[in-house]
C-alpha cells in the first residue's frame, strides 16, 4: 500500500515538473555561518540603535564576503589543519 502510494507520488506530472528545484537545493550552512558572523558584531546581547545596527551590519557584510573564498588553511605535509597549534 505504502509502495503504490509512492509510485503515484513519483508520477505525478505536477512532481515531475518541479522536482528540478528539489534536485538543485542547496544547503543552509553557508547562511547559518553567515548569522553566526553578523553575531559577532552586533550582539544580541547588546541594544544598539538604528544607525549603529546597520553599520555593524554592513561591517560583518564586508568581513564575511572578503572571508568566504579564502583557500583552507593547510599544514606544511599539505593535509587540512583544522584547528590552531
Amino acid at each position: 500500500m505504502a509502495h503504490e502510494a509512492l509510485k503515484s507520488i513519483v508520477r505525478n506530472k505536477l512532481w515531475l515538473n518541479e522536482v528540478h528545484k528539489y534536485l538543485n537545493f542547496r544547503s543552509t550552512a553557508d547562511l547559518e555561518s553567515f548569522q553566526n558572523h553578523i553575531l559577532m558584531y552586533a550582539s544580541k546581547r547588546t541594544a544598539f540603535s538604528p544607525p549603529v545596527f546597520e553599520a555593524r551590519m554592513l561591517l560583518a557584510a564586508m568581513d564575511y564576503n572578503y572571508h568566504k573564498d579564502r583557500p583552507k588553511l593547510c599544514k606544511s605535509n599539505g593535509s587540512k589543519q583544522y584547528r590552531r597549534l
